[in-house]
């Protein structure tokens, strides 16, 4: 038997939906990405990352602490900027910090949101190496949609 690889999956994303509907579906989608990668969250040296904002952030802390993953037992960490400006010594860094911390990375994020922190977070990941996967909500479909990366031409 082969031991588990540890994930340390970073959740990040806009801070609001105006939605109960969108909020509700946020939830759901962090729960089953949490039952996804349960084993390897749980294993040594996994854990749930992300970075304390209102929002997504926050819901991700709440989904974890129905699985038993806290701040105390060390299965969630919280990364939260310095500052409350870009930079220096702000989001950015901490955002920063989200990307290297992490081996995989969810995006919920609305098509409106007024700044692109989690998109900058997710691209830096990506750039990283790490598993990114993005999900943007759709108010007309009501429900998050899956959004590939981008391809180049070469």
């Amino acid at each position: 038997m082969s031991a588990l690889v540890p994930v340390r999956l970073a959740v990040v994303g806009s801070t609001g939906f105006g939605s109960e509907l969108a909020t509700a579906c946020a939830a759901t989608v962090i729960h089953l990405a949490y039952a996804q990668f349960r084993d390897e969250i749980a294993a040594g040296g996994g854990c749930v990352v992300s970075g304390g904002a209102h929002g997504v952030d926050t819901w991700a802390e709440t989904v974890a602490v129905g699985f038993g993953w806290t701040r105390e037992n060390g299965k969630f960490v919280a990364h939260l900027p310095n500052r409350k400006r870009w930079e220096p010594d702000g989001f950015k860094a901490r955002n920063q910090l989200i990307a290297g911390d992490c081996t995989h990375l969810l995006r919920l994020y609305r098509p409106d949101s007024p700044t692109y922190g989690s998109g900058w977070t997710a691209d830096r990941a990506e750039a990283l190496g790490k598993v990114v996967r993005r999900f943007v909500w759709d108010p007309e479909a009501g429900r998050f949609v899956k959004v590939e990366p981008v391809v180049s031409a070469s």
